[in-house]
């Protein structure tokens, strides 16, 4: 019917950006998630910034994170590792 069309397009939609998505690094991924569904339910936007803080906070130190930048900077795609 004639809604077959825009639902094959929101789902393609949505599948090209799951695929984006999961090209990201596993760590800051899981950091991301984890930031999401610690600071949804918190009602005060201070508290649901310092959850997404300390969630950033520990990306800062890994390995996959310098991987990121160094693509980035080199203009090559990154090769993650999950530390």
């Amino acid at each position: 019917g004639e809604g077959a069309g825009p639902k094959r397009t929101a789902l393609a939609a949505a599948m090209a950006l799951a695929e984006e998505i999961g090209r990201g690094g596993p760590l800051a991924l899981q950091l991301a998630k984890e930031a999401i569904e610690s600071g949804a339910g918190l009602e005060r936007m201070e508290e649901a910034l310092a959850v997404e803080d300390a969630c950033y906070r520990r990306i800062l130190p890994t390995k996959d994170r310098l991987e990121a930048l160094a693509a980035f900077a080199e203009k090559r795609t990154p090769d993650f590792k999950g530390h």
